[in-house]
């Protein structure tokens, strides 16, 4: 807060912070249950004092700073979703060719059609609403709705491409060595993308 008397937007403002900076650390939060190959934190600030050199834009420009620097960042984890859910579809697609039960790959059931269908139709749809905010972003364009719109479906897709995944492998899927690939792992590392920048209500009440 750098300018405390006001009640409008310009009461904020954005500074870089040196990891080194006095009275500034970084304590690790516990351990999560996927994306074990990241981490979180908690920045604790005690008496920081920073130069005026890295302030980030204006003064009383940190809102808007922060907001459009959390709208691209819900589209990565849009993009990140759609990673996953392609790699979850095509270790599905590659199972069911592969899997033979009385006689026939399980690919040709219905049931197990079906549901590649619907998660094709889910991957493709997701593709299609990162690329248009991909091309929408540089043009200057108010992104913030279609960002929340690309987080919040994108959590629908892996959350319905990764059931449909674990249940097309069935038992073989929830062990840690699937020899298929990481099925597990896909299973729980999608999770974490459900609170990633604002969970579904917040990104609801953006659109709205």
């Amino acid at each position: 807060v750098t300018n405390p008397d006001s009640d409008k937007d310009d009461r904020l403002s954005a500074f870089f912070v040196p990891m080194d900076a006095p009275g500034f650390e970084v304590i690790n939060m516990p351990h999560m249950m996927g994306c074990r190959g990241a981490g979180h934190g908690e920045l604790k600030f005690t008496n920081c004092r920073i130069d005026k050199k890295y302030l980030l834009g204006r003064e009383g420009q940190g809102l808007e700073i922060a907001m459009h620097s959390l709208s691209v960042s819900r589209a990565h984890i849009a993009a990140s979703n759609l990673g996953m859910a392609q790699r979850m579809l095509e270790l599905s697609l590659a199972y069911a060719n592969d899997r033979v039960t009385f006689g026939k790959p399980i690919g040709t059931r219905q049931a197990i059609r079906v549901k590649i269908a619907d998660m094709s139709m889910m991957v493709h749809a997701l593709r299609c609403m990162v690329y248009d905010f991909a091309k929408a972003n540089p043009t200057g364009e108010y992104i913030e709705e279609k960002a929340a719109m690309c987080k919040l479906f994108s959590i629908d897709t892996t959350r319905k491409v990764s059931d449909e995944m674990l249940e097309i492998f069935g038992g073989v899927g929830y062990f840690e060595d699937c020899k298929y690939g990481p099925v597990e792992r896909l299973y729980r590392d999608c999770r974490a993308m459900w609170l990633e920048e604002g969970a579904p209500t917040v990104q609801r009440i953006t659109i709205s």
